[in-house]
């Protein structure tokens, strides 16, 4: 009998391991009532962050691919030289043929179209490449103001170093011997390798030309400075 009295009644170790798991629940369920709210506020941060993270690359990825392709557009639509002109045996624009000066033209606001229309590298290509076009149809000022704009599109890398080359150039065409330095100087700065190489020595190149033997001195121990193991 009183076997049977005692059925159904936990002993002591067994009461308090059902105490301590039901303690154990109860805080659990405390915690997750008290702090739910607030992990998913940062389940819900995290996610839209990278759901904006991801739109804005998409964004970007996509407005670089459509520049390229408009940029590529207008390559395929630009006058061509003869082929008298391709092999160096004439010149590649004949400034007399109004019609062709007027196709260069309208190539080159195609190209600022593009390029207006895009970011980044895209954007610098399809500045440079008007500029380039402006050169062809005589205007140096056209020419300088796209050069300009592919600089503040990207004023690094190999779009940076030829808007940097260019607008030297048309500074020396001008008489502006500082303003080509200045150029040259920007464009070895903001790089690195091969391009800031050559800016470099077109820089020393720039000064030899005016005389400056101080200023060619100290560039080329600048060069050995930077590039010990270049072969130049």
């Amino acid at each position: 009998m009183a076997d049977d009295k005692d059925e159904g009644v936990p002993l002591v170790g067994e009461e308090e391991d059902v105490d301590y798991v039901f303690k154990a629940q109860m805080g659990l369920y405390k915690s997750f009532a008290a702090y739910w709210k607030h992990g998913l506020t940062v389940v819900v941060l995290v996610l839209g962050g990278s759901l904006i993270y991801g739109l804005g690359t998409s964004y970007v990825d996509g407005r670089l691919k459509d520049g390229a392709q408009e940029i590529a557009s207008v390559d395929r639509r630009m006058p061509k030289p003869s082929q008298l002109a391709q092999f160096g045996a004439a010149p590649i624009d004949d400034p007399t043929d109004a019609q062709h000066m007027a196709n260069l033209a309208a190539g080159a606001k195609h190209y600022e179209t593009a390029a207006a229309g895009t970011i980044r590298a895209s954007a610098a290509e399809g500045w440079i490449k008007a500029g380039d076009t402006w050169l062809r149809v005589g205007k140096p000022e056209e020419a300088r103001a796209a050069y300009e704009q592919a600089l503040a599109a990207q004023d690094e890398g190999i779009f940076g170093y030829a808007a940097h080359n260019a607008l030297a150039n048309l500074d020396l065409a001008a008489g502006d011997a500082a303003g080509a330095q200045s150029h040259m100087r920007a464009a070895a700065d903001l790089d690195k390798g091969f391009l800031a190489e050559t800016a470099l020595l077109q820089l020393a190149e720039l000064h030899h030309s005016a005389g400056d033997t101080a200023a060619v001195t100290e560039l080329s121990q600048e060069f050995q400075l930077r590039f010990p193991s270049s072969p130049r």
